[in-house]
């Protein structure tokens, strides 16, 4: 992840002459509250999708509608404005698809504070918008149908407009997950809808959409107005910024400055790809970090202190270093329209490549900490990713200490001479085993200082993060969430939330 990778979305430069009333009016209804991944503390968000560009569709028979409510027969006329819609500004995530199917229904509360009604599946990607406000007297049932193709069966949800408003059908999509979790290139879709009004066929609709392999991450919708939300409650605001677009994947490399806008951040989805049952590491990686010299049984926090969690953790980065591991800066992020993605490396491609960028490392390591009993978390920055990990369980008072590395520093040459002395002489002890006091020069000397120069600028990144993972208003005292693109990402807590993890 470079430093652009939130700026590297182009904008789209489509303008917004010619959109239909029912986009327009749809956005009006989007005004207040923030929606975003909520990750700092125990309360985690998942936003409903942007929505993808409008289809008019007159459904029209017989004479105008009566001044009385009453069902539709073949004297009514009726007008409708439908909307199809999927994913994440026309992009669907395969990856977000797979490892979101349990997640709660969080923060869709909002929309009953507006003039919208939503019905079906609340985390929906594929659905119809369908603007009934012009009809007042007009009760008709409609029904949705979405047919099958190569990645999901056919689904269908029917309900009575039996109010002037915006609804929106979100039909419980049946997704072959086996096919979305083997998908590694991207693929152009067509999902086709089918319109019944009172059991009549009306109108067919197609939306073409670009469906996104395992390995791409959506982590940011950025540069949204109130006219793409179409009637979504609104995420947190962003700042204006200079960035170099694509810079990270041999883009154009041009600096432009980008208003953000609007961001909807999704970083919390980056835990998916945290793989703690793959079998490389249950049958080869975990069974050998006993034989690096530093630790006889692997205990989790089971010794209640935190040099042992920090022997572990040392075993860990010894072991990567044998392999091979080194850090990578070939970026890997992605950008089109909105939305923001990256391409996360599987375990056995970071392995077999031998390097790493920071969300790959650090997704490694991660995965590697929880198949050991430790519990880690991920830390993004509008340009960074770096692991953290908890030493203990938390205190009475609700604290929990916890250490942070910069996992870029995997296989890197480090002198013992380049890293303060104490730290050093501290961890040699560590290195030695529970209760030694030899600070002496150790073997390992250059693969400590790493480790320790890791611990160093894991602490100065978290010094200067801080402020935006934990800002703190004024009044009222309670902390504010992350300021946008900052996400502080507990993968236990998001686990048992119910986020899964991708099968590779």
């Amino acid at each position: 992840m470079d430093s652009s990778r939130r700026h590297a979305v182009e904008r789209n430069s489509t303008g917004s002459g010619g959109q239909c009333r029912g986009r327009q009016r749809a956005a009006g209804l989007a005004r207040g509250g923030a929606l975003g991944a909520a990750l700092l503390g125990a309360s985690v968000a998942v936003p409903a999708p942007p929505l993808a560009g409008p289809v008019r569709a007159s459904l029209a028979h017989g004479s105008p509608a009566a001044a009385s409510p009453a069902p539709l027969d073949a004297a009514d006329r009726l007008e409708l404005e439908l909307t199809p819609v999927a994913g994440f500004d026309g992009h669907l995530f395969s990856s977000y698809l797979y490892a979101t199917t349990f997640f709660p229904d969080l923060g869709f509360e909002q929309w009953r504070a507006l003039t919208l009604r939503q019905y079906g599946d609340p985390r929906g990607q594929v659905g119809l918008l369908v603007d009934h406000r012009d009809d007042l007297f007009l009760t008709p049932d409609v029904k949705v149908i979405v047919e099958a193709n190569d990645f999901m069966g056919e689904s269908e949800l029917e309900h009575e407009l039996a109010s002037a408003a915006v609804h929106r059908f979100f039909p419980k999509i049946d997704w072959d997950f086996e096919k979305l979790r083997a998908l590694d290139e991207e693929r152009l879709l067509s999902i086709k809808f089918r319109v019944e009004l009172d059991g009549k066929p009306y109108r067919k609709l197609v939306l073409p959409v670009r469906l996104h392999p395992i390995h791409d991450c959506p982590f940011a919708l950025t540069g949204l107005d109130s006219e793409t939300l179409q009637g979504l409650p609104p995420p947190t605001e962003g700042a204006s910024d200079a960035a170099d677009d694509g810079a990270g994947d041999g883009g154009g490399g041009a600096a432009n400055a980008v208003d953000r806008g609007l961001e909807l951040d999704q970083s919390w989805m980056f835990a998916a790809y945290v793989n703690e049952r793959h079998p490389l590491l249950v049958d080869e990686l975990v069974p050998a970090l006993t034989r690096q010299g530093f630790v006889r049984d692997l205990t989790g926090y089971q010794a209640g202190r935190s040099d042992e969690v920090h022997r572990q953790v040392l075993s860990i980065w010894k072991l990567l270093r044998d392999r091979g591991i080194r850090y990578s800066s070939v970026g890997t992020l992605r950008g089109s329209g909105h939305v923001a993605w990256q391409h996360v490396r599987t375990i056995e491609q970071s392995l077999a490549a031998a390097q790493a960028n920071c969300v790959d490392g650090s997704v490694l390591m991660a995965s590697l900490l929880i198949a050991i009993g430790l519990d880690p978390f991920l830390v993004i920055t509008p340009s960074h990713c770096y692991l953290g990990f908890f030493l203990g369980a938390a205190q009475p008072d609700g604290t929990r200490e916890f250490s942070l590395l910069e996992t870029t520093l995997l296989g890197a040459e480090v002198a013992p001479a380049n890293v303060p002395p104490a730290a050093l002489a501290d961890f040699r002890r560590i290195a030695r085993g529970a209760g030694s006091d030899d600070a002496s020069a150790h073997e390992e000397d250059p693969l400590i200082a790493s480790y320790v120069a890791a611990l160093l600028a894991g602490m100065q990144h978290w010094s200067e993060d801080q402020p935006h993972l934990q800002p703190t208003a004024a009044e009222p005292s309670e902390p504010l969430p992350p300021e946008p693109g900052y996400a502080w990402v507990k993968i236990a807590e998001l686990r048992a939330r119910g986020l899964g993890s991708i099968r590779r």
